[in-house]
């Protein structure tokens, strides 16, 4: 949602040791003619052979994350919805799913819990996880006395 909704291109981090990611000739030739798609996706990577591309940086939001892993999840998924713009929320959707597994195990700083609480608050759609449920509702003063204080 984050990348979805930026204005300005977000920060990119160089990587100090660049990932070399080995893929079918056909992939790689994928990734090659769709470069811009991965390049809106936060990875900064060129193609250094048949089958094989380096990834140079990456969006500052994924940089904790593993990068090859999600990257090839990323390369399937674009793969499968590549094809049409009227595919973009239900790719969103799956892509969040898919990306919330990798965080699951994830510790944070302090400072990390508190920015992601201020980037929850200021989401348009904080109040359903990636699968569409419901995370929050809201209630009354009068529901809550309603619920408690039954008479």
């Amino acid at each position: 949602e984050k990348m979805k909704n930026r204005k300005n291109p977000s920060k990119s981090q160089k990587l100090l040791v660049p990932i070399n990611i080995t893929l079918s000739p056909s992939d790689s030739t994928f990734v090659e003619e769709n470069i811009k798609s991965f390049l809106d996706l936060g990875f900064d990577l060129h193609r250094i052979g048949k089958d094989q591309i380096v990834i140079d940086a990456i969006d500052e939001i994924l940089v904790r994350e593993d990068i090859n892993d999600l990257f090839l999840v990323i390369l399937e998924d674009v793969k499968q919805y590549n094809k049409s713009d009227k595919v973009d929320a239900l790719y969103e959707k799956k892509l969040a799913k898919k990306i919330n597994l990798f965080a699951k195990n994830k510790s944070f700083s302090t400072q990390e819990a508190i920015n992601l609480l201020n980037l929850f608050i200021n989401n348009k759609m904080s109040y359903f996880d990636p699968l569409g449920n419901k995370i929050l509702i809201k209630v009354s003063k009068d529901q809550i006395d309603k619920q408690f204080f039954k008479k």
